[in-house]
């Protein structure tokens, strides 16, 4: 009977998971199992009732101070006396039915502690990834259980009360069964510096940081927190849906009350089971995926060939440059030792063609290709309006996202080139600081008004500019433009929209490109010999070889070997990169 209940994901209830606990994690830890469980689609909110086991997405935005809950309390019928243990694990409140009194411990010893996250959806997810996700989402099958699995009978008890209960009834309402409805109150005035967050437009803009990201925001109340699972953390999370409005009248008369908005806007998922992901390639398993991505990975030389194709006319005919931005679309930070970060490659690309519209015609092809992308044009106008770092505003105890507060792995597209004249006023200036900052360290600093915060971050970086870009990245390439290919730019994207019709050739490039940055790699002990005898001949011709150039040109090594399809470094390759960062510094 419980196999068999086991088996049956879709009919797991709160009592049962918790009576069941490791059974369920480990059926959990089959990717096809966690599958099984409804990935939760806001467009269909109705279709999910009260307590329902769901799957969501998602990305850590704010870490709440922890709270408490009752474990297990006493239920009396004040009709017949009987009383009835029940659990408060994974539940907001008590289930107190009428005519029943709810007691619990004086002492406090059944008090436990959860932890709070407050979870988006992941942003800057392109729309291709969105498509799939939607044809993924299966519509829940609705079990007369949800909803009455609250509380349960464990035992019964004498009819006289203990001494050591409190009556704890008048701290709770009544919950009643309720089908899932999702409210989006049409606003009033979006949330300004001083205002707090009233509706779900007001939420996007306070919580998201980019603009029209679709799906729905959720409180995590986490029971067995993993100290791994950080801010910006992009999670996977299995859990028992509750977006009943009884909730919000049980908060009011809470510490918190009025920091928290309504479950019916923003609904609590109580989690069974949360996973720390490295990517959200909708075409490749979220964990357990090594086997995916080894084929993935043997399609290299074929997904590479294909970005060669699609961006060489694009970028002029400049085949260096095509090199570096394959590299870049690679990078990935997987060293981190005290203020060093290795792996990622910053590139600013620059004499771009006076077209218009070039760059946004440019980004138009890369988001097709990569799964999380942002384009943010570099005016004054901007700069001056949209915060780049995070700030955690006291009156309503919740962090005001930023631009840079984004998961791993988003690449962000600055166009520079639509810079003109003007004055950075405080926002603007502010926000310069800590771009530099950013592309120095992969680190921004969160502003907690009293003190800031630093807080790692793994994004690619592309600038687009007509002149050396006013940011220092790691690779600074000057565009050699072909004569034909300048007259041919218009028809070459075009060409490219043409050719990412082909679902074969999309698919192969966007699993590559998230299995190549998922990669081990390493260098053989012979090849390593060989990089510190050309590294004294490097400082030897040219003084102003410092150890940082050497960590670029290992860097160019690392990613030139896994575009190739292999996790460890030749000779052959090693000297290829040494050529192509000679190439570039040649140019500049």
């Amino acid at each position: 009977m419980k196999n068999a209940a086991l088996e049956c994901v879709q009919s797991w209830n709160a009592d049962f998971v918790e009576n069941n606990l490791k059974d369920c994690l480990e059926k959990l830890s089959d990717y096809e199992t966690w599958q099984k469980v409804s990935l939760y689609s806001a467009t269909h909110s109705h279709h999910y009732k009260e307590g329902q086991l769901v799957r969501i997405q998602g990305m850590i935005q704010d870490m709440h101070n922890p709270e408490y809950y009752v474990s297990k309390y006493t239920v009396c019928n004040k009709a017949t006396g009987t009383k009835t243990v029940r659990s408060g694990k994974y539940k907001d409140v008590m289930r107190v039915e009428p005519g029943e009194s709810a007691r619990c411990a004086k002492d406090g010893k059944d008090a436990r502690e959860r932890q709070n996250l407050f979870c988006i959806p992941i942003p800057a997810l392109n729309k291709w990834a969105l498509d799939i996700h939607k044809q993924n989402v299966a519509l829940p099958e609705i079990h007369a259980e949800f909803g009455q699995s609250q509380g349960v009978k464990r035992k019964e008890m004498d009819e006289d009360h203990n001494d050591e209960e409190m009556v704890c009834e008048d701290s709770f309402k009544e919950v009643k069964k309720t089908e899932v409805r999702i409210e989006n109150v049409a606003p009033t005035s979006s949330a300004s510096e001083n205002q707090s967050p009233q509706n779900l437009d007001d939420i996007k803009n306070f919580s998201f940081p980019v603009k029209n990201v679709e799906g729905q925001p959720f409180y995590l109340k986490v029971y067995e927190y993993d100290q791994s699972t950080v801010m910006n953390s992009m999670v996977e999370v299995v859990g028992f849906l509750s977006a009943d409005p009884a909730i919000s009248y049980v908060e009011d008369d809470m510490e918190e009350s009025g920091k928290k908005l309504p479950a019916s806007l923003i609904p609590r998922l109580h989690v069974v089971c949360l996973k720390n992901v490295e990517h959200c390639n909708p075409l490749l398993p979220s964990f357990n995926f090594s086997s995916d991505a080894a084929l993935a990975f043997a399609n290299a030389q074929a997904a590479v060939c294909d970005l060669k194709i699609i961006f060489t006319p694009l970028l002029l005919g400049d085949k260096l440059a095509v090199d570096f931005l394959i590299c870049n679309l690679l990078s990935k930070v997987f060293v981190r030792k005290d203020v060093t970060q290795l792996g990622h490659l910053s590139l600013n690309l620059h004499e771009v063609p006076k077209m218009t519209g070039y760059v946004e015609k440019f980004y138009s092809i890369l988001e097709q290709l990569v799964t999380k992308s942002h384009y943010f044009p570099l005016t004054i106008e901007v700069l001056n309006s949209t915060p780049f770092v995070p700030k955690k505003d006291y009156t309503c105890d919740k962090l005001r996202s930023g631009l840079l507060q984004l998961s791993q792995g988003t690449f962000l597209v600055f166009d520079e080139t639509k810079m003109t004249v003007g004055q950075l006023l405080d926002l603007g200036t502010k926000n310069v600081m800590a771009l530099k900052s950013f592309l120095e360290r992969q680190e921004v600093e969160y502003d907690f008004q009293f003190y800031a915060t630093p807080f790692q971050t793994d994004l690619s970086i592309i600038i687009f500019s007509e002149r050396k870009s006013l940011f220092e990245c790691d690779a600074r390439v000057p565009l050699e433009s072909d004569p034909e290919a300048v007259k041919a730019l218009e028809a070459s994207f075009e060409a490219a929209v043409l050719y990412l019709r082909n679902d074969e050739v999309t698919t192969r490039i966007r699993r590559f490109l998230t299995a190549a940055q998922l990669a081990n790699y390493e260098i053989p002990e012979i090849v390593q010999t060989r990089v510190q005898e050309d590294f004294v001949e490097m400082r030897q011709r040219d003084k102003n070889f410092t150890g940082d150039d050497l960590h670029i040109v290992l860097n160019l090594a690392r990613l030139l070997t896994l575009s190739t399809g292999a996790q460890a470094l030749t000779a052959e390759i090693w000297k290829q990169a040494c050529a192509m960062e000679g190439a570039r510094r040649a140019r500049l």
